[in-house]
């Protein structure tokens, strides 16, 4: 059960963000599409458990360190061009910064699980009202 609880019940407050911001999307699709037509509540749906499920996949992988070069050039420059003379530096080389992000990782292994999971509400709830037509 810990098991469990660890992958999929580890931050209720990012289950509820996520929601709400897909419950958003629905609202702006269908008030687009229009309130009367049916297939708007199932396109609404279906783009909003796409969107999830790729912010997920994005997490995954930045999960295993894939925007790790990317995000050493960004604090590489940040820190070259703000620095003031005299100030200490953040990270020595990139090694170093893969390091520090490696055991930030480790610390929370599974903030991906809840883009799948609201993504997997939506379309299977598009499948249904899909069915429905």
């Amino acid at each position: 059960m810990s098991k469990f609880r660890d992958i999929f019940l580890h931050s209720g407050k990012k289950y509820i963000v996520i929601t709400i911001i897909s419950i958003i999307v629905n609202f702006v699709i269908i008030l687009y599409k229009g309130y009367n037509n049916f297939i708007a509540y199932c396109d609404a749906t279906f783009v909003s458990g796409a969107l999830c499920i790729g912010i997920g996949g994005l997490s995954v992988l930045g999960n295993y360190g894939a925007y790790d070069t990317l995000g050493y050039s960004i604090h590489y420059v940040r820190e070259n061009t703000l620095r003031k003379d005299g100030s200490v530096k953040k990270y020595n080389d990139m090694h170093d910064y893969i390091e520090k992000q490696n055991l930030k990782r480790s610390k929370c292994k599974y903030l991906f699980v809840p883009y799948f999971v609201v993504g997997a509400f939506w379309i299977i709830l598009s499948i249904i009202l899909v069915s429905l037509v």
